[in-house]
């Protein structure tokens, strides 16, 4: 990669996943090749490495272009991860002089076999505590499930978001290809007894310091050739095979199978948490529906409770006369006028003053002296003439109040059957004579503004 500014995007390129808005990532091809061997090389081990490139804005978006991978050597295990020491920098540093002159760090690299694309909040806090650049990203790589993804930071609402896509780009990449030369991926060789068909004994101890140390795609021949001393046979003796490399690939297999397991148990947990969540919010949902129906049965029971009494205090009429409201008048007032007969007649006396054809005084009061006074009359007296003196002239007053008596009345609130009967006539024995002469069957249903005709 050259150190000028790029004035157009490589056209070489092939994409992974899918791109959208926002920050853009292009992995030179040597990179990508390189994280994969790295992985592969890691087995069942954890790794880390850095990510190093440019920085460019292409038509006012952020480009980033990665163009170099160095290994995290001398990293330390922490906190259930790998992390970079002292020494680690140190060795970043030198590298990147070396072959990524000009180049900065871009992000990290982690390698976490059998996790997936997992973040749990241990990377998230070490990339938010070492890679404070907005556009620093993390590329997670999981060689047994072969799944990989870039995150980087959500500057609205904070922590590290999946990056759905990036580019592979292919372009010359002198400084990776010689990194890469210079830190190939090699795994020695346990023991070299398994390469001699017969056994031998090296006379010189110095002689054996000329086998190398990696042996890869080394032969016997070779090896007996580059010998420069005789060797003396020995008895052939039967030496057991090393079981190290079977336990190896064992217990890899073990840490896959624990660590998908881990996975899945995760996932389960978060299933039922969000599962407990949505439970509480329906019961707490139907909490307040029941607290509710609560409210609304216990007015309920008021009203009966209200309506019972009334009806046991004998003024049914007035009950359903009157408007709405009077429902939740308090029981008080709808009992004063369920009194006797004679007090009925005393409380009416007011409305009588405000209807349009007010009778006179004297026809008011002599029908509430008569009922009045006819209680405290014994029965078993006989009539005299003072009394029957005093009939014929109730007679003559209440066939006077006839004349005066409105043809119809309009109810008003409050009113009944009852009240008006006592009102226009002086006795409740009128209430069926009223009931019959505007068809009303039922006492109790009269309604306010209802036009009553007074017979």
């Amino acid at each position: 990669m050259q150190e000028e500014k790029r004035h157009k995007l490589p056209t070489n390129i092939k994409q992974v996943g899918s791109i959208s808005h926002g920050l853009k990532i292009y992995v030179e091809d040597y990179v990508y090749t390189y994280i994969q061997q790295y992985a592969s090389f890691a087995e069942c081990d954890e790794k880390i490495g850095i990510l190093t490139g440019k920085k460019e804005v292409f038509e006012g978006e952020d480009i980033l272009f990665i163009n170099g991978m160095i290994q995290g050597k001398y990293s330390k295990t922490e906190a259930g991860m790998e992390i970079l020491t002292e020494k680690s920098n140190n060795y970043i540093k030198e590298e990147m002089g070396k072959y990524f002159l000009g180049d900065e760090i871009l992000g990290w690299v982690y390698i976490q076999p059998g996790y997936g694309e997992f973040l749990n909040s241990t990377l998230i806090n070490y990339h938010e505590n070492n890679f404070k650049k907005y556009y620093s990203v993390l590329f997670i790589y999981d060689p047994i499930e072969k799944v990989n993804g870039f995150f980087c930071k959500n500057e609205v609402l904070g922590g590290l978001e999946e990056v759905k896509g990036y580019f592979i780009y292919y372009d010359r990449n002198e400084g990776m290809h010689e990194y890469m030369l210079q830190n190939k991926f090699v795994k020695q060789k346990e023991t070299v007894d398994y390469l001699f068909d017969d056994d031998f004994e090296i006379n010189d101890s110095e002689d054996k310091e000329i086998i190398p140390e990696t042996i890869k795609d080394v032969t016997v021949e070779k090896i007996r050739n580059s010998f420069s001393k005789d060797y003396t046979e020995k008895p052939r003796v039967e030496k057991p095979r090393t079981e190290k490399s079977r336990t190896v690939r064992r217990k890899g297999k073990i840490i896959t199978e624990q660590k998908k397991l881990v996975n899945f148990l995760g996932s389960l947990s978060a299933v039922l948490f969000c599962a407990c969540i949505v439970m509480g919010a329906s019961i707490i949902k139907n909490d307040d529906r029941i607290n509710n129906v609560e409210k609304q049965v216990a007015a309920m029971d008021n009203s009966y409770t209200y309506l019972i009494k009334t009806i046991k205090e004998g003024n049914v009429q007035s009950v359903f006369a009157a408007k709405n409201e009077q429902l939740t008048k308090e029981p008080v007032s709808a009992a004063q006028t369920t009194v006797k007969p004679a007090e009925q007649k005393i409380t009416t006396e007011k409305p009588i003053e405000s209807t349009t054809e007010k009778p006179t005084e004297k026809p008011t009061e002599k029908p509430t002296e008569k009922l009045t006074e006819k209680p405290t009359e014994k029965p078993t007296e006989k009539p005299t003439e003072g009394t029957t003196a005093k009939a014929s002239e109730a007679v003559k007053k209440e066939t006077a109040a006839e004349n005066k008596r409105p043809a119809q009345y309009t109810v008003k609130e409050g009113d009944s059957l009852l009240g008006i009967s006592i009102r226009f006539y002086g006795t409740n024995k009128k209430t069926q004579d009223i009931m019959s002469a505007n068809k009303i069957d039922d006492p109790n249903k009269i309604y306010y503004g209802m036009v009553l005709k007074l017979p």
